[in-house]
């Protein structure tokens, strides 16, 4: 029976990406895992196939120059991992981080994986008119996209991975409601509303706050920067500007700047926070008390399965039945962060 390169992987409790490191003598192998690698392919008798020729798909990681690292570090990660997965000799994916988060250079990226012939591209993108036109112009040519994070409507031939962003909007509201009471309101701080995450959760937050109690005009939607300076200074400002405020939802970052606005306005009573994403911000400020829930993913297990199901559309030819694979979503509390293990 002839032995496969998953059975060598199955019996050294590696992947096979590891298997496939060994077997073309590339580094970041642990030596001792190379000698028992090693081993078992020769206790096995197992032999490569024969190379029939075909060059490996490139694919591309387009990756924002997030303010927030978190997101940066977790999606190497991801990445990384699901390299790490697969049989290397059929892809190789480059990883191109940007400066920024300006459309100018994404625009440039997309550009360049064009003119390159990429098979496969992963993003993440802004509702942007420029952005849609190159990447529809990508999949008409046959380029499979996936988006992670923030999905394209308007790109209909675009896969998204990621989290169920309205879903989430609506479980913060399901919290909130809990604890408003009659006369009170909520500020709700989002970022670049051409995001997709962005304005999924702050509509349906508000909107699905408005069908439990009942009342409308609960909710004041302002725009930050996702710095810590312009949180701070718009939260400030808010909660100087309206008493009534009592509750927030942090639906973008900087959490950091959204707790020094509160901390600047010098309230005599506390605001409840809830906030999205674990960063290692929001875990310690769970932690200490200063926020009361965190609605997050794993970010790097995210990536992980965008690599994955690209690769697998690229290389397999395999399509999702579905445009849209949503990633699970976990209320932290400071009793729960460390049952749940959320991501460090």
């Amino acid at each position: 029976m002839k032995v496969t390169m998953q059975q060598i992987a199955d019996l050294c409790n590696v992947s096979r990406g590891t298997v496939d490191r060994v077997l073309h003598n590339r580094p970041n192998v642990h030596p001792k895992i190379r000698q028992n690698v090693l081993h078992v392919i020769e206790q096995t008798g197992y032999r490569m196939p024969a190379l029939t020729g075909a060059q490996p798909r490139r694919l591309v990681a387009i990756l924002p120059g997030w303010s927030e690292k978190y997101f940066v570090t977790r999606s190497r990660r991801g990445i990384q991992t699901a390299i790490d997965r697969l049989e290397s000799a059929r892809f190789t994916l480059q990883v191109e981080q940007l400066d920024g988060c300006s459309r100018e250079e994404l625009l440039a990226a997309l550009d360049r994986a064009l003119d390159e012939g990429v098979k496969g591209i992963l993003l993440n993108a802004p509702m942007d008119h420029a952005v849609i036109e190159r990447v529809n112009r990508a999949t008409a040519r046959g380029v499979r996209v996936v988006t992670y994070f923030d999905e394209l409507p308007q790109c209909p031939d675009t896969y998204y991975v990621g989290p169920d962003v309205v879903r989430a909007g609506r479980v913060a509201a399901g919290l909130m409601a809990k604890y408003l009471r009659l006369g009170e309101r909520v500020l709700a701080v989002t970022g670049d509303l051409r995001f997709h995450s962005h304005r999924g959760r702050v509509y349906s937050f508000a909107h699905h706050l408005q069908e439990l109690t009942g009342q409308s005009g609960l909710v004041e939607i302002v725009c930050a920067q996702e710095t810590f300076e312009a949180t701070a200074q718009i939260v400030q400002q808010q909660l100087v500007r309206d008493e009534r405020v009592r509750y927030i939802y942090m639906a973008t970052q900087s959490v950091p700047g959204c707790m020094e606005g509160i901390r600047r306005a010098k309230l005599p009573y506390r605001v409840t926070v809830i906030c999205n994403d674990t960063t290692t911000a929001a875990r310690e400020l769970l932690e200490s008390g200063a926020i009361d829930f965190v609605i997050g993913q794993s970010a790097s297990q995210v990536a992980c399965q965008a690599v994955e199901t690209l690769y697998k559309m690229v290389c397999l030819d395999a399509v999702p039945r579905t445009h849209k694979l949503y990633s699970e979503l976990t209320i932290y509390t400071k009793q729960m962060l460390h049952a749940k293990g959320g991501e460090r």
